[in-house]
């Protein structure tokens, strides 16, 4: 017949169940710690006045800044001036749907650098009594801002050649949708080139002209 464990023995199994949780908790604290300080993105913890209460290892690359430099500080002193309305509207936009992540980009201000580019990702936790805060995800997007304007740079140049002739030239895909097209190619078929781009070049034409086009095209 089993015995009934006594008290004592419930006692240690309780309190050998409590370690096991507290172990638990202990790893995945410090794998997140792990991964927070790898990572290039940084975490950030906001209070309620927009001060920075946590930031994690990985704000130091994006801004140059040792952590302790960064805690405490608001995010007035650390954003470009001309970003801040942007940066305010998405933080009251956070607040006010604390059941959604909000997007926004600016310029933080680097150390050595002068201003870098970021974006952020934040929701709000000023509800939970276990954060009572707002938390963000912060990532340098500068060679990302940099490639953009490269682009948009070409992509004016080409159009500049494309226009500096009076013959009709138009860049399109395999399937005959507009990319570019030049100031001839537009007054030829009575619209803009703004106009232009998007559309499938054979609705453009009679549909014996669209054929050939498509045949020369599809060889």
């Amino acid at each position: 017949m089993d015995q009934q464990p006594t008290p004592e023995r419930l006692e240690i199994e309780r309190l050998r169940q409590r370690v096991r949780v507290l172990e638990a908790r202990l790893a995945e604290q410090e794998q997140l710690r792990l991964l927070l300080r790898h990572s290039r993105d940084s975490l950030v913890v906001l209070n309620a006045d927009r001060s920075q209460r946590y930031v994690s290892p990985g704000a130091g690359s994006i801004t140059g800044y040792a952590i302790d430099e960064l805690q405490g500080r608001s995010l007035a002193e650390l954003i470009h001036p001309d970003d801040l309305p942007a940066v305010a509207a998405a933080w009251d936009e956070a607040v006010a749907n604390p059941d959604r992540a909000v997007t926004v980009r600016y310029r933080h201000i680097h150390k050595t650098k002068g201003w870098v580019h970021s974006e952020a990702i934040g929701q709000s936790f000023l509800g939970d009594p276990l954060i009572n805060g707002v938390i963000a995800s912060v990532r340098d997007i500068s060679d990302h801002i940099r490639t953009e304007r490269e682009s948009r740079r070409f992509e004016h140049a080409l159009q500049a050649v494309f226009n500096a002739t009076t013959e009709s030239i138009h860049l399109i895909r395999a399937d005959g949708t507009v990319l570019m097209a030049n100031e001839a190619t537009a007054q030829r078929l009575g619209t803009t080139a703004e106009r232009l781009v998007g559309r499938v070049v054979y609705d453009l034409f009679p549909p014996e002209a669209a054929a050939r086009r498509r045949h020369c095209i599809e060889q």
